[in-house]
């Protein structure tokens, strides 16, 4: 059984895993074996907690993993005042700008 957990870590080495071509989750921290979203409770706007269970019935570890956002890569077209989010270096305020002004067609 260790021979097949030790090929198994390796084999998920990158800390995600992959299930027919789609992302399945995080890996445990521990051994390394696909995990499974138990719950999550959104706190703020920008932050939620994630309760995780490994899958491993040998290791069985439970944790809370943190989800942040942290960057806007494409601005938001119906902002929230309230959230102040970093923007991306690939985006230009001018060309921001520029656009929230041709939005005002809308209005």
């Amino acid at each position: 059984m260790s021979r097949f957990l030790d090929a198994l870590i390796e084999h998920l080495g990158g800390g995600l895993v992959r299930q027919r071509g789609q992302r399945w989750g995080r890996c445990c921290p521990h051994c390394g074996a696909p995990s499974r979203i138990r719950s999550s409770r959104q706190e703020t706007p920008i932050y939620s907690e994630v309760l995780r269970v490994c899958q491993n019935p040998l290791c069985g570890h439970v944790w809370l993993d943190a989800v942040e956002a942290l960057r806007t890569l494409s601005p938001s077209a119906i902002p929230n005042p309230d959230v102040r989010l970093l923007p991306s270096r690939h985006i230009r305020p001018d060309v921001v700008a520029q656009s929230i002004r041709s939005d005002d067609l809308f209005k």
